[in-house]
């Protein structure tokens, strides 16, 4: 600890944790980070600022002090739990937008799944009904071939017997 220039200035950046504990002050990360007339103004990482020494000089001063190193401490921690918050919020988009992607890729699949057998059933289906219609037109065929040959066999038989007349 730096020795004070005169018995009410002090400048002590990092504070020794038995000095922290014995001024009331978490032990950790406690800085002394300034004067407020004839008192030594103290603040440590949870944001408790106490002022030391001479109090009767100024109170008014000094509490204005407080409130001035207090009010950006304040807005800090403010801003710090927005931030957290809003980090907190991304993630979770971030989540349900991955949820979402991968649900709608499930839907996807599925309807890609039922299209593919709809269009399988219609396939068997064609080949059925193609089957069916190939075997009539194969009897259809026959029939003609049929009648073709026995209407040449009527119409030899016709024309022979026009050479009998």
């Amino acid at each position: 600890m730096q020795q004070p220039s005169t018995a009410t200035e002090y400048e002590i950046h990092e504070v020794d944790s038995s000095l922290a504990v014995q001024l009331g002050l978490a032990a950790s990360n406690t800085v002394l980070s300034g004067r407020a007339m004839g008192g030594l103004v103290a603040h440590d990482s949870s944001g408790v600022i106490k002022i030391f020494g001479d109090s009767s000089k100024n109170d008014t001063t000094s509490i204005l002090l407080v409130n001035e190193i207090g009010s950006p401490a304040g807005s800090l921690k403010e801003t710090q739990v927005e931030i957290a918050y809003l980090s907190d919020v991304k993630k979770e988009i971030y989540f349900s937008e991955g949820k979402a992607c991968e649900d709608i890729e499930v839907a996807l699949e599925t309807q890609a799944l039922s299209l593919q057998a709809a269009f399988s059933a219609f396939e068997k289906q064609c080949e059925s009904k193609i089957l069916i219609l190939n075997h009539k037109l194969h009897i259809v065929d026959e029939c003609a071939q049929e009648a073709k040959s026995s209407w040449s066999r009527t119409k030899e038989v016709c024309y022979a017997l026009s050479f009998l007349r």
